[in-house]
């Protein structure tokens, strides 16, 4: 049998599988509306466009060198947080939301270390954080998101005499989770913890968040 012949025996064989997978998902699909709109989802998607205020916190490591000496420490970074989101949900349970947000707050830094002494106290520091996150409800008023972050801030942390001080990184990322709940028609309460990868630990946030 030729190849050609050959090629369209298996594609011959493969239309009436393909109808059955077909057929197949358009029942599941409709069996998930269904019992979607039993508990009080919408039959088709919907959009929001969100404007989200909050509060947020993460650690960084901080690196100290006098000489040849070197030593680490914390830099304790909390703030505020404005972020605008677009939220979608084609289907009843599956969504994604795409963020922006511009961030701005203070930083206490060191004071644990034992080798070089380096004390500071409300730093300012400012930045910026984009965030890509596939969503889940549970039920119409909470729901779960999970997905990458990737965030820049700036804060320039002053040298002491003879000590150079670096706190992280400008540029960071990492992967946040976080869990939503609609506390009326427009307005929801909003969890989210994760982490940075670059010199830092544990990202956390909590804010409240208006739909239009």
């Amino acid at each position: 049998m030729s190849r050609f012949k050959l090629l369209a025996f298996m594609v011959l064989l493969a239309v009436p599988f393909f109808d059955v997978v077909h057929v197949r998902a358009e029942s599941d699909t409709s069996r998930e509306t269904s019992q979607a709109a039993k508990v009080g989802f919408p039959k088709k998607g919907v959009k929001f466009y969100n404007l989200l205020l909050g509060f947020t916190s993460w650690t960084e490591r901080v690196s100290l060198t006098r000489g040849q000496t070197s030593d680490s420490a914390l830099a304790n970074l909390f703030g505020n947080t404005v972020m605008f989101e677009l939220e979608r949900y084609p289907v009843a349970r599956w969504g994604y939301y795409l963020q922006g947000e511009a961030l701005f707050g203070y930083a206490n830094v060191g004071g644990s270390q034992a080798g070089i002494p380096y004390q500071l106290a409300g730093q300012p520091w400012f930045g910026t954080a984009v965030a890509a996150r596939g969503g889940y409800r549970i039920i119409k008023e909470v729901a779960f998101t999970l997905g990458p972050i990737a965030l820049y801030r700036q804060m320039d942390l002053p040298p002491a005499t003879n000590i150079s001080v670096r706190s992280g990184a400008d540029f960071n990322f990492g992967a946040t989770v976080d869990m939503r709940i609609r506390l009326a028609t427009h307005w929801e309460l909003r969890q989210e913890i994760g982490t940075l990868m670059v010199n830092a630990t544990t990202f956390w946030s909590l804010g409240f968040g208006h739909k239009f």
